[in-house]
């Protein structure tokens, strides 16, 4: 999960993206970069986490295999565009299942931008907290995340949330580009300079080899931190000479990339804090001023990115309600625009203060959206096109479309078990774990 980028038929039509795709698309380079850019982000965050209740040879293995699959629907979403000629994600389910359909993409986009839009104000309210009470010692209402959240939607996320142009804000993907490298930065250079990870009483040696629940958890946490596919139909139709063995080298290169960023920054963290890690692993340093400029750069690039998913979650809403039957509303019409905005950040205010656990957040969300998303959808449109009769039935092959159908039954599994992990079964108790490996040190 890329700093959630917005869907790509929300972006402004004159944005740089747009006027690239106009001007013959991307190159394969550019095109790989901006890939990355979209998965590496604010998700690889909880990984640590990930890797103390999976274990460590579980989580490498587990991220090796998402990833792998991640990045195969992702590519089997382009190769289902290229075969009805889509350009975005609304279209090709339009152009599959039928317009009278339509509303069930609109739904998923709907859900999953306003799930990141209450990620985003979790770790807003996390970054701040933290920041400002290093800051501002004699303040202490600055210390509280719904205090900061509140200043923050009311000077930053409302009036930015309400720009009718939001091509100004697109340098926020390049500061939270250079954010996140930052923070990956500091925790490979604080584990290769404190951390022993073939101690034999550390808690990477400790933690090796498990049997949990937990690692169904770490499952969502992974779909949460490969979710892009939204973004496929674009990337596949802004690639210049957009063949698929080229697409299929865009995507193995970015997803590449990706999961080896996360597993190196999921083995660091875990070596670092070890059982102690929190869901959000910067909120286990205490302060300094590296660390302080890592909260502040995340929280800046956090808040300038929140206003351009939430564009995509209003104009989502509104595509919605004619499909439901009621009255359409016009974005455009401030009686409708600014009294949803306020209500809808609002909100995601209260979610980010109620909530201060982002793993718990980005969990239920890979459990329910991303499984969807990255999994069911993507199989179930090839599955379609591929049937009898369809368009692309002499295309694929017996073994494609099992797998697909093999796809949707690992999405739903997979999240069902996350979400039983999270909030039926008992849960593991690191506590002891924590106090041998810390004494140990």
């Amino acid at each position: 999960m890329a700093l959630y980028s917005p869907l790509p038929h929300f972006i402004p039509p004159q944005s740089s993206e747009a006027k690239e795709s106009s001007e013959g698309g991307s190159s394969l380079t550019t095109s790989m970069v901006n890939l990355s850019k979209n998965i590496i982000g604010a998700g690889m965050l909880s990984l640590p986490f990930a890797m103390r209740g999976a274990g460590v040879v579980p989580f490498l293995l587990g991220i090796t295999l998402y990833g792998a699959l991640n990045a195969y629907t992702f590519f089997l979403l382009g190769w289902c565009c290229q075969v009805v000629q889509a350009s975005s994600f609304g279209e090709l389910w339009s152009k599959t299942f039928g317009a009278k359909s339509a509303w069930v993409a609109d739904v998923a986009v709907l859900l999953n931008n306003g799930g990141a839009c209450l990620a985003y104000c979790v770790l807003m309210g996390d970054f701040l907290s933290k920041a400002l009470a290093g800051l501002l010692p004699g303040v202490p209402l600055l210390h509280d995340r719904g205090a900061d959240l509140v200043l923050v939607a009311a000077f930053v996320l409302v009036p930015l949330s309400l720009l009718r142009d939001l091509a100004p804000l697109r340098f926020g993907s390049v500061a939270g580009l250079g954010a996140t490298l930052y923070v990956f930065l500091l925790l490979a250079g604080d584990c290769a300079a404190n951390a022993n990870i073939f101690a034999p009483s550390g808690p990477v040696m400790k933690n090796m080899l498990p049997m949990r629940v937990d690692f169904f958890q770490a499952l969502a946490l992974f779909s949460s931190a490969f979710m892009a596919h939204y973004n496929s139909p674009k990337f596949y139709s802004q690639l210049q000479d957009n063949t698929l063995p080229r697409f299929a080298a865009l995507v193995a290169g970015a997803f590449g990339l990706a999961l080896a960023v996360f597993a190196v920054f999921g083995l660091c963290g875990f070596a670092v804090f070890g059982f102690a890690v929190e869901g959000n692993v910067l909120k286990n340093y205490g302060g300094g001023a590296e660390v302080m400029l890592a909260w502040l750069g995340m929280a800046f690039s956090v808040a300038f990115t929140y206003p351009l998913v939430f564009s995509g979650f209003r104009e989502s809403f509104t595509a919605l309600l004619p499909r439901l039957g009621f009255a359409g509303a016009n974005t455009d019409d401030s009686k409708f625009r600014v009294p949803f905005t306020l209500f809808a950040v609002a909100l995601t205010v209260l979610g980010g203060t109620v909530f201060s656990n982002i793993a718990l957040v980005n969990g239920v969300k890979g459990a329910i959206l991303c499984s969807v998303l990255a999994f069911v959808f993507p199989a179930a449109i090839h599955l379609k096109l591929t049937d009898v009769g369809g368009p692309a039935e002499k295309q694929s092959t017996p073994m494609m479309r099992a797998g697909s159908a093999c796809l949707i039954l690992v999405g739903l599994a997979s999240g069902l078990l996350a979400l039983l992990a999270m909030f039926v079964l008992p849960k593991t108790d690191f506590s002891a774990l924590a106090a041998e490996t810390s004494s140990a040190v």
